[in-house]
């Protein structure tokens, strides 16, 4: 791609000419489009999220393409086929595709001479050293080395040894209609999911979920055993017959950096856990992938949804298109999918991800309007005693037990009716809840009453 600035700092005519000529050849491919947008190209999205074209073409002059974006396969461009060439993708320029660019050699040929750098690097993160006493220990290592000596000065210099590898961070600046004063750290997932094949260690245990564990049918040892894992097998045949595509789950939590004792300061965590390993591997610090961070100084609440997007999006990508990957087991490529199983999170974190309320008398989702939650009398606070019993089987004792709980109470009607997730969608639908992403979502949703929902729901579903 050409400059995008000439020497009167304007765009220049030939880089308008070339966003035309992008923007000509990616709406022409229909399959690659979402209705009428494109994937934004620019140096924020970073080919993430869908985008209308005028906003596209805005990125494009106001912050220019993505680095190294010569190759528009994100977009539908196709290399010539040839004995590299898989699934529209050129082996010879795939980091993980293996021969002369293999894994190994490509850490090799962004560290070297500076592997002892790395291994310092990755000390410090095993054991929490401080930047400055991290800098401190350089600036020792550096006095008794000879003065021509490889090693970097300071953490900032260590990191910037890593970019070569493309684990950087993204700093997302959110719409200022959305939130204006805050501001985000993505990392990408894609390529650690496709290092996790390109490393001896791990691939092999990547498909440890599908093998005979020898329990008991019927006996829930794993989330594999769990009838949702069943379920999306059943229902998309074609992703569980590769027992290599990656099962997620994702969760979310605040946490105070400075402390318990420390100034008011909260952030939010986004992680992405693996399910494919076995259980001595999946809850392990290293394979528990951080996705996004966002800075407090206060809780995000439901305008979370601003700082989920491109994790959304990036979800939605590796489960309807996937990823070419390279396995260094078998030695070849293969096509990557992944697909986002269940959210895990405390009752505070699950309100603030789907927009249910957790107070008052509609706080149990499973109830909902069929709730029997009561006000006490002197206390005034909302109570849910004896509100489990209808949910226990009909032949049951205690349904009929008249003193250990509400007094001269029997409970004869069944459960209220559960909803799959179809039904929920259908019923914010019918509500008229707009996503917090929309102009004037509080007014809109205000208007809509106390029925339990906040907002729209804002992730992805597919079953």
């Amino acid at each position: 791609m050409c400059e995008r600035k000439d020497n009167r700092i304007c765009v220049s005519r030939d880089f308008t000419q070339g966003v035309k000529k992008f923007i000509d050849f990616a709406t022409s491919q229909h399959r690659f489009m979402n209705l009428d947008k494109i994937k934004c190209p620019c140096i924020i999205c970073h080919n993430v999220p869908y985008t209308e074209l005028d906003i596209v073409k805005h990125h494009l002059y106001k912050f220019d393409f993505v680095e190294e974006y010569w190759f528009w396969d994100k977009h539908g461009e196709k290399l010539i086929n040839d004995d590299n060439t898989f699934f529209g993708v050129d082996d010879s320029n795939n980091n993980f595709s293996g021969g002369a660019c293999s894994y190994r050699e490509m850490v090799i040929d962004a560290m070297a001479p500076n592997l002892n750098n790395a291994r310092i690097l990755n000390i410090k993160s095993e054991y929490r050293i401080p930047e400055q006493s991290y800098d401190a220990i350089f600036q020792l290592i550096n006095d008794v080395l000879p003065e021509d000596n490889n090693m970097v000065g300071r953490l900032y210099e260590s990191k910037k040894l890593f970019q070569a590898l493309g684990i950087n961070s993204q700093k997302i600046l959110p719409d200022v209609l959305s939130c204006p004063l805050r501001k985000k750290h993505y990392f990408p997932l894609t390529l650690r999911l496709k290092r996790l094949y390109a490393s001896q260690a791990t691939t092999a245990s990547m498909g440890w979920h599908s093998e005979n564990h020898g329990h008991d049918v019927g006996v829930m040892c794993y989330p594999s055993d769990s009838k949702s894992w069943k379920h999306i097998d059943k229902s998309h045949s074609s992703f569980a017959a590769e027992v290599r595509n990656v099962r997620l789950g994702l969760s979310t939590d605040r946490f105070a950096p400075h402390g318990a004792f420390g100034k008011q300061y909260s952030s939010c965590l986004i992680i992405i856990t693996l399910y494919n390993f076995p259980p001595s591997m999946c809850m392990k610090e290293p394979y528990m992938f951080l996705t996004a961070l966002v800075p407090g100084p206060s809780n995000p609440k439901h305008i979370i949804d601003v700082f989920l997007q491109l994790v959304v999006a990036e979800l939605e990508y590796l489960w309807e298109e996937g990823v070419v990957t390279y396995d260094i087991s078998l030695k070849r490529n293969f096509h990557l999918r992944a697909s986002l199983m269940w959210t895990i999170s405390d009752f505070p974190a699950y309100a603030m991800l789907f927009g249910w309320s957790r107070v008052g008398k509609l706080a149990c989702r499973h109830c909902g309007k069929h709730t029997q939650a009561f006000r006490l009398k002197n206390g005034k606070n909302i109570s849910w005693f004896n509100c489990h019993r209808r949910f226990i089987e009909v032949n049951q004792p205690y349904r009929k037990d008249k003193n250990k709980f509400k007094k001269n109470r029997e409970v004869i009607e069944g459960p209220p009716p559960s909803k799959n997730g179809v039904q929920t969608l259908k019923e914010i639908e019918q509500l008229g809840l707009v996503k917090v992403t929309k102009l004037n979502v509080g007014d809109v949703n205000k208007r809509c009453g106390d029925n339990g929902w906040k907002k729209a729901y804002f992730g992805i579903y597919h079953i």
